[in-house]
């Protein structure tokens, strides 16, 4: 694949202090306080997929907490979702009142997660932005979506890769 001189520009301006001094292997197990924090400042919203309420179980969350650390930090150790935090229930809702509800573009999808998802996406997404802040990959707040920051960091990484020279592009 050969690059012009344009994307060359443009990955040192846009990239130009890109240098990845470290690698994100794994995600960190987290405390029972730090669990304990997360769900406590989280939404009380309960998804329809969940057999459980949300504000009962925060409330007898000092009883099922420990397991809920261990079903978290066993996700955090191996790298995989759990199945049944992947379900959502997705609403289609009007973006104005104003707008005719006959044309599809008009709406907007919301996605009801269940509670203990969502509560996995905030650890993660802190760890990620905490990893990315840390080694200058760019500044990031919580505010980014999981799935933006780590857009942006392959984007990142895709351009700095093609912006260097390879075996098969340099004279001999």
């Amino acid at each position: 694949m050969r690059f012009s001189s344009n994307s060359t520009l443009m990955s040192e301006i846009f990239f130009d202090d890109f240098c990845p001094p470290s690698t994100l292997t794994h995600f960190s197990k987290i405390s029972l306080s730090a669990l304990e924090c997360t769900a406590a400042t989280s939404k009380s919203f309960t998804c329809p997929l969940e057999c459980i309420p949300t504000w009962f179980l925060k409330a007898v969350f000092q009883t099922v907490g420990p397991d809920i650390l261990a079903i978290i930090n066993c996700s955090l150790n191996s790298g995989i979702f759990p199945s049944n935090f992947k379900h959502s229930l997705v609403y289609l809702l009007l973006k104005k009142p104003s707008l005719d509800s006959s044309v599809l573009s008009n709406f907007r999808s919301i996605s009801k997660l269940p509670f203990l998802s969502k509560i996995l996406e905030k650890i993660v997404s802190t760890q990620l932005i905490s990893f990315m802040n840390n080694n200058q990959l760019r500044n990031f707040s919580l505010s980014f979506a999981p799935y933006t920051a780590l857009r942006l960091l392959w984007s990142r990484s895709l351009m700095t890769y093609c912006s260097q020279p390879t075996q098969a592009n340099t004279p001999f």
